[in-house]
C-alpha cells in the first residue's frame, strides 16, 4: 500500500491541474459559450418577440394619435375648400379672393390660404411663395413656410423669421366663362404641435426598443451566465466521481429552482448508487470470506485423504460433498435471485388464493417444527384473490420459518417452548397481510434494514450455518410481487433477566389486490425495487 502513494499523490496533482487547467479554459471560453447556450438563444427569442411586441404597440399609438390628428386636419381644410369653391361660383375669381381676404383676418394665421389665377400672380391668401415640391391635386401634402413676426416694443426692428410645418390641400376650380384654365387654390394649416408629438412618439418608440434589446442582450448574459454556473457544478461533480470519488454531490443554490431539484435527485440516484457500490465491495468480501473457508477445508480434506486409508478417505469424500452442496445451495440462490429480480419467473404468475397457500406450507413445516422443539402455530382469515407465482411465494414463507427456526431460540436455554406463529388477514384498502412472528431475541431496530442485505449475518464471526441470503431471497420476491416488506417486533415473550416484556422478530408482507397488481405487473416492465423495510414497533 506504501508504494502506491506516490503514483496516488501524482495522479491527484495531474488531477488539480487538469481541472485548473479546465477552469482557466472555461473562464477564457465564457462569452463564446454564452452565446451558444440554450438560455442565451431562448432570451434573444423572447427578446426579439417583446421588441415585435413594443414596436406594434408603438404603431398602433402613433395611429391612434398621429393618424387621427392628419385626418381631422385633412377634413378641416376640404370643409374650407368646400366653403371657397362655393363662393367661387356664386361670386366669380374676385369675389373668392374678397372672401378669402376676410378668412385670413379671422384665421389669426392658423389657416393659410392662397389662390392664385390661372395666368399670373396670387389676387388672394397669407402665404408669400406658393409650396415647392411633389405634391398632387386633391392629396394631403406637408410643406414648411416661414412666419414673420415683429417685436411689439420694437416696430422698427428686424423682423424674426421661423420656418414652421404646415399641412395643406391645393384643387384647381374648374373655369369660368371664355377661360381654359380655372384658378389654383391652397388651403393650409399650421401643425407644428402635430409635428411635435409626432417626432416625440418616434423618438419614445425608437428608445424604448433600443433600451429593451440592450436589456434584453444583459438579461441574457446574466442568465446564461447562471444557467453556466450550475452546469460547470453538474460537470464538475460528475468529473469527481468519474475519478472514483463517490461522495461528491451536487451544490443546491437554496432558491428551490427546477436546478435545485434535479440535483435533489442527481444526488439521490447517486447516493443510491454509492449504496450499491458499497454493497458491491461488501458482497465480494462476504463471498470471498464464504468461498474461502469451505475450499480451504476441501483442499485440506483432499491432501489428508490422499494419505490415508480407505476409511478416512470416504469420511473426507463425504464432508467434501457435503460442503460443495452448500457452495452450489449458496450459488443457486444468488442465481435465482438475479432471475426474480430480471423479471425472468413473472410468467409463471396467477390469481391464486393465498389462504390455500400458507396451509399447505404450514402443514409441510409443522413435523419439523415438532421436532426442533418449536411451537408453530398459523391463524388465517379470509383474504381475497392475489396475483403472483406460488412457487415464488412458497419460497419465501420457506425461508422465513427456516430463519426462525435457526434465530428464533434463545442460546441460554431459559425459553423452553419458543413459538413461530404464522398470520393472515386481509389489509386495509384491499389485498392480504401475511406476517411470521416468532418470540425469539429479535433483530435490534438498527439491523433490521440491514438483513435484508445479501450475504449479512448478525454473526460476525460467521460461524454459524447459512449464507445470509434467506432474507435476501424474501425481498426480491416481495419486490418482485410489488408488495411492502415490513421488519417489525413480534411475539411478546418475558425478559429472564429483568421480569420486563420483549419481542421476538416479525416479519410483515403486504400485497396489492390482484387487479392492482396484475396492472402493476404488466406495465412495470424490467424495473424492479428492492423493498425497504419498516422499523416501526408493532407488537403481537
Amino acid at each position: 500500500m506504501a508504494g502506491n502513494r506516490p503514483h496516488e499523490q501524482a495522479r491527484d496533482d495531474v488531477s488539480q491541474d487538469v481541472g485548473q487547467s479546465a477552469d482557466k479554459w472555461r473562464v477564457a471560453n465564457l462569452v463564446p459559450r454564452l452565446f451558444r447556450t440554450t438560455a442565451f438563444r431562448v432570451t434573444i427569442v423572447y427578446m426579439l418577440l417583446f421588441v415585435v411586441a413594443v414596436g406594434l404597440l408603438g404603431a398602433f399609438i402613433y395611429r391612434a394619435t398621429i393618424v387621427e390628428q392628419r385626418s381631422k386636419v385633412e377634413q378641416e381644410l376640404r370643409e374650407e375648400i368646400f366653403l371657397f369653391h362655393a363662393v367661387y361660383e356664386d361670386k366669380g375669381l374676385l369675389g373668392l379672393g374678397r372672401f378669402m381676404d376676410k378668412r385670413v383676418s379671422l384665421s389669426h394665421t392658423v389657416l393659410y390660404y392662397m389662390v392664385v389665377p390661372p395666368y399670373g400672380n396670387k389676387i388672394a391668401g397669407n402665404l408669400t411663395n406658393f409650396p415647392t415640391g411633389d405634391y398632387k391635386k386633391d392629396e394631403l401634402f406637408e410643406f414648411t413656410y416661414e412666419l414673420v413676426s415683429r417685436n411689439d416694443n420694437d416696430p422698427f426692428g428686424e423682423p424674426a423669421i421661423e420656418v414652421r410645418p404646415a399641412m395643406a390641400l391645393v384643387t384647381r376650380f374648374p373655369p369660368r366663362g371664355r377661360q381654359s384654365l380655372g384658378p389654383l387654390v391652397l388651403v393650409g394649416r399650421d401643425v407644428t404641435d402635430i409635428v411635435s408629438i409626432r417626432n416625440a412618439a418616434r423618438s419614445a418608440i425608437f428608445h424604448v426598443g433600443l433600451v429593451t434589446l440592450v436589456l434584453g442582450l444583459v438579461v441574457g448574459i446574466a442568465s446564461s451566465r447562471a444557467f453556466l454556473q450550475r452546469l460547470d457544478d453538474i460537470n464538475r461533480t460528475a468529473s469527481a466521481i468519474r475519478s472514483g470519488d463517490l461522495t461528491k454531490r451536487i451544490p443546491l443554490s437554496g432558491g428551490g429552482d427546477e436546478f435545485d431539484n434535479l440535483a435533489v435527485h442527481l444526488n439521490m440516484m447517486l447516493e443510491q448508487i454509492e449504496r450499491l457500490m458499497v454493497g458491491m465491495r461488501q458482497v465480494s468480501d462476504n463471498i470471498a470470506h464464504d468461498l474461502r473457508s469451505p475450499l480451504t477445508r476441501i483442499r485440506s480434506r483432499l491432501d489428508d485423504a490422499l494419505r490415508a486409508d480407505d476409511a478416512s478417505q470416504r469420511q473426507a469424500l463425504v464432508e467434501t460433498a457435503e460442503d460443495v452442496e452448500r457452495l452450489l445451495a449458496t450459488f443457486n440462490a444468488l442465481l435465482a435471485m438475479t432471475r426474480i429480480e430480471s423479471g425472468e419467473r413473472r410468467k409463471g404468475f396467477e390469481v391464486i388464493d393465498l389462504g390455500d397457500l400458507v396451509e399447505e406450507i404450514a402443514e409441510l413445516y409443522e413435523p419439523a417444527a415438532e421436532e426442533a422443539g418449536f411451537e408453530l402455530s398459523c391463524h388465517m382469515a379470509p383474504v381475497p384473490p392475489i396475483y403472483a407465482s406460488r412457487e415464488l411465494i412458497s419460497q419465501a414463507l420457506s425461508n422465513l420459518l427456516d430463519n426462525a427456526f435457526k434465530y428464533a431460540r434463545h442460546e441460554n436455554g431459559q425459553n423452553p417452548r419458543p413459538k413461530i406463529e404464522i398470520r393472515l388477514t386481509p389489509k386495509l384498502g384491499g389485498g392480504a397481510l401475511l406476517e411470521v412472528l416468532d418470540n425469539g431475541p429479535g433483530v435490534a431496530p438498527q439491523d433490521r434494514q440491514r438483513i435484508l442485505n445479501r450475504f449479512v449475518r448478525l454473526d460476525q464471526s460467521r460461524t454459524s450455518t447459512g449464507s445470509g441470503l434467506g432474507l435476501s431471497m424474501v425481498a426480491a420476491v416481495v419486490a418482485a410481487h410489488h408488495a411492502s416488506l415490513s421488519i417489525g417486533d413480534g411475539l411478546a415473550r418475558p425478559n429472564p433477566e429483568d421480569g420486563e416484556q420483549g419481542y421476538g422478530l416479525g416479519v410483515r408482507i403486504a400485497f396489492p389486490p390482484a387487479e392492482k397488481k396484475a396492472g402493476q405487473l404488466a406495465n412495470s416492465g424490467a424495473e424492479l425495487a428492492r423493498g425497504e423495510a419498516a422499523t416501526k414497533p408493532t407488537h403481537g
